[in-house]
C-alpha cells in the first residue's frame, strides 16, 4: 500500500488538473458566448459546444474554430437558434466570429 501511495497521489493530481482545465474552459466559453449575445442585444436562452458533426462546415472545421449551438431571444421577443463560430480556419489567433442561423441567413 505504501508503495502505491505516490501513484495514487499522481493519478489524483492528473484527474484534478483535467477537471480544473475543463471547468476553466467552460467558464471561458460561457463568457465569450454571453458577451457576444450582449453585444448583439440578444438574451441567451441556451447554448452548448457543438460536436464535430454539427453545424456549419461540419467535419471540415479546424482545431482553431470553436462552434456552439445557441438559442437566443431578440429585442422583439422572437426566439432564434443557430451556430456561433469563434476563430478562423488557419489562424489560431483570429478574433473572427460568425453566426449561422437555422433557416439559412448568416451574420457576423
Amino acid at each position: 500500500m505504501a508503495d502505491s501511495l505516490p501513484l495514487v497521489i499522481g493519478l489524483g493530481a492528473v484527474v484534478l488538473a483535467v477537471a480544473a482545465s475543463m471547468a476553466i474552459g467552460r467558464w471561458y466559453w460561457s463568457r465569450r458566448v454571453r458577451a457576444w449575445c450582449h453585444d448583439h442585444t440578444f438574451e441567451l436562452i441556451d447554448w452548448y459546444g457543438a460536436w464535430f458533426y454539427e453545424g456549419p462546415r461540419r467535419f471540415w472545421r479546424s482545431e482553431n474554430q470553436h462552434v456552439f449551438k445557441i438559442e437566443v431571444r431578440d429585442r422583439d421577443g422572437l426566439v432564434r437558434s443557430g451556430y456561433l463560430t469563434f476563430g478562423g480556419y488557419w489562424n489560431p489567433f483570429s478574433r473572427s466570429v460568425e453566426v449561422r442561423w437555422d433557416g439559412g441567413d448568416s451574420a457576423d
